[in-house]
Order: structure tokens, then C-alpha cells, then sequence
């Protein structure tokens, strides 16, 4: 299979820019945080946030036991980040609350033992937007910090769990009906964002690290994890598992996003039953010969046409 460059692209407008520092958000000499979260194009600003507090807060959601999240999903193991209409399905379970504890019978399982025991990456609920559930204490007042400098309600926050044992390939290339603000809390995981069309270039293909902020508008497909061996790091040593929070916020537009993910889902059943062999993959899709077969499928039905690349 041909992956894409590991190479790190960073794109990173200079409104989103900062120095580290000892609070979460960005410096006074940077203009606000609201109006980065706005953009209409993704962005990648390394060490936005400060990471020491982001760490501790991972280490406490780590330790809470699944039963505590409001919704808890295992993603499938066999999942590739490089596909892009992949036939398996997308999560092996999803659970809420009480009822997560049934799923495991050795007992109450923290989060962390659950990603380790299900080998493959774990999404946890770890807020809502209407402020009726929060996780811990210090996630809500992260959480209502953030809210106030970016001047914008979120939808939910969720925090993705990756062994480092096993894939952190938790989707392949997909896109969202929601703005969403990426931010590390603890470990690495590989992001690449692209553009709206199937196949197109990767505009930002970095390893995120702690304090590090990824902001992906809507319908920009996307993709989180690798589906590589685990990399080791400068000190010599594997990656530890990770953890990232994911801030959703509904866009301008809402209705229209999700009628366009829908047409999305259309489209991709279309191309599972017609793609050649070894065509469900990135690198082939933005390919002359990948460009040329996807457009004949794309072309079949009007509000698909705006998936292919020109």
C-alpha cells in the first residue's frame, strides 16, 4: 500500500500563534482565540495551550472508570488510516454510563485499562454543551476557560484514547458536520487534513504533541491515528498512549453540513461497490488514474459531484 509522506506540513495562520506559557490560552500578544476559531480553513498551531495541566487532566480522566462517561465508544481494531470507504464497520460498541460496566466482567475498569483490554482506540464523552455533565471538575473549568476565549458555545467534548501497544487509527479519511478544535493532552498521534475533495493533498501532516491545538473546519476530510507500529521517540523510547481532546462546535450552517455528510455517506457506499482493488486508499484516490475512475462514480448523482477533485 502507498502511504502519504510522514513528513510534518504545518500550516499555521500568525492570529493563531503563541508562545508557550503558564496559563491555557493564548498570549495577550496574540489576537484572540475567537477569531482563529472561526476560520474557514484548518490551522495548526503547535504549543498553543500550555501542556503541564493538560497532562494532569488526562491522567485523571485515564483513572476515572469507563461507567463514569456519559458515552464510551471502541472503535474496530482493523480500522486503516489511509482508507477512505472502508466496508468494516466503524466501532465494535458504544455504551453510556452504568451500563458500560457490563460490557467488562473482571469489574470496574478505568479508561485506560479499557483501551488496553479492547486494543483499539476508545472515544469517551467528557462534557456536553448545555453544562448538564462534565467529567471531572477540572475538565469543566478547562472547558468553560476555552468556551470563554474563543467567544463560542461547543456542542460536546470527547477525548480519544490510544494504546500504544495497537493502532491509534481510530477512522480513516473521513470529514465531520461540526468545527472541531483538536488539542493534545498527553502522548503523540499523527493528524493529516486535507481538503474537500476525495484524495486531495494533505495540507497538514504533523505528530501532535501536548499543548499542541489542531483546528479542523467542517467538511474538511481528515484523518487521525496511523496504522503503523508505534514510533519512538527522541529519548529512545515507544510512545506513550495518548490522549486528545476533541472540542465540537456547529458551524454557521449546520443543516447544510450535515446534508452534505450525508450525501458523503451515499457517495461512499457508490464507490465500495465499484472501486478496483487496492482503490480504497488515499494516495490512490488523489492519483491521475484514482482522479479519472472516482470521477465517473462521482459524476453518477448531482450532489456528489462536489467530493471530486478537479
Amino acid at each position: 500500500m502507498v502511504r502519504p509522506s510522514l513528513a510534518p506540513r504545518v500550516v499555521a495562520p500568525t492570529a493563531c500563534l503563541s508562545e508557550p506559557h503558564s496559563d491555557l490560552f493564548a498570549s495577550p500578544r496574540s489576537r484572540p482565540l475567537s477569531e482563529c476559531i472561526r476560520s474557514s480553513q484548518p490551522w495548526l498551531t503547535p504549543r498553543l495551550f500550555s501542556a503541564p495541566p493538560l497532562t494532569r487532566a488526562a491522567q485523571s480522566l485515564l483513572e476515572l472508570p469507563v461507567s463514569t462517561f456519559a458515552l464510551v465508544k471502541a472503535f474496530d481494531a482493523r480500522n486503516d488510516a489511509d482508507s477512505y470507504a472502508s466496508q468494516l464497520p466503524t466501532i465494535q460498541w458504544a455504551c453510556e454510563y452504568a451500563a458500560c460496566s457490563r460490557i467488562f466482567r473482571e469489574g470496574p475498569t478505568s479508561l485506560s485499562t479499557a483501551v488496553t483490554s479492547v486494543g483499539a482506540p476508545i472515544s469517551a464523552r467528557v462534557a456536553t454543551g448545555d453544562g448538564t455533565y462534565a467529567a471531572t471538575p477540572a475538565i469543566d473549568r478547562w472547558l468553560a476557560s476555552l468556551a470563554e476565549a474563543c467567544a463560542r458555545r461547543m456542542r460536546d467534548a470527547d477525548v480519544y484514547v490510544t494504546a500504544s501497544s495497537c493502532s491509534s487509527a481510530s477512522l480513516g479519511w473521513h470529514l465531520d458536520d461540526v468545527d472541531v478544535l483538536l488539542v493534545m493532552m498527553r502522548g503523540r498521534k499523527q493528524f493529516r487534513v486535507g481538503g474537500r475533495t476525495v484524495g486531495s493533498e494533505a495540507v497538514i501532516d504533523h505528530v501532535l504533541e501536548p499543548g499542541d491545538a489542531l483546528y479542523i473546519p467542517a467538511l474538511h476530510f481528515h484523518s487521525g491515528g496511523t496504522t503503523l507500529a508505534p514510533r519512538e521517540s527522541s529519548a529512545g523510547t515507544s510512545d506513550t498512549d495518548s490522549c486528545l481532546l476533541s472540542v465540537a462546535f456547529s458551524p454557521d450552517d449546520a443543516a447544510s453540513a450535515t446534508a452534505v455528510v450525508a450525501d458523503w455517506r451515499d457517495a461512499r457506499r457508490a464507490l465500495l461497490s465499484r472501486l478496483p482493488a487496492g482503490g480504497n486508499d488515499w494516495a490512490w484516490a488523489g492519483s491521475k488514474d484514482g482522479r479519472r475512475q472516482l470521477a465517473r462514480i462521482l459524476l453518477l448523482n448531482p450532489a456528489w459531484e462536489c467530493f471530486r477533485a478537479g
